[in-house]
Formats: structure tokens, C-alpha cells, sequence
């Protein structure tokens, strides 16, 4: 998936979607582990607003 690395299986593409500018969603329930979905934000955050994208 794109430069996101999710070992979670949380995250899916929606890139294809016209009414989003977003690349991936994370599906969270009850029994998500909070510090995984982070991971993935971080890692977002680096990838979009760290390396001059936004």
C-alpha cells in the first residue's frame, strides 16, 4: 500500500474514491490497539507534513 507500512491490517486504500483526497482509511473498533492506529498516523505525518507535502 502506497509508502505506508501497516503490519496491522488496519488501513485500506480509497484512493479511488472521487469525494476523498485521502489515500487510506484505518478501520478502528473496540479492539483496535490505539498505539498501532498512532503508528500509522505518525508515519502519515512524516510521509505528507514532514517531507514538504502539505
Amino acid at each position: 500500500m502506497g509508502q505506508l507500512k501497516d503490519p496491522y491490517g488496519i488501513a485500506y486504500d480509497i484512493s479511488n474514491r472521487k469525494w476523498s483526497a485521502a489515500q487510506y482509511a484505518i478501520k478502528v473498533t473496540s479492539t483496535t490497539n490505539v498505539d498501532d492506529v498512532m503508528d500509522l498516523i505518525k508515519q502519515s505525518y512524516k510521509v505528507n507534513v514532514q517531507d514538504g507535502k502539505q
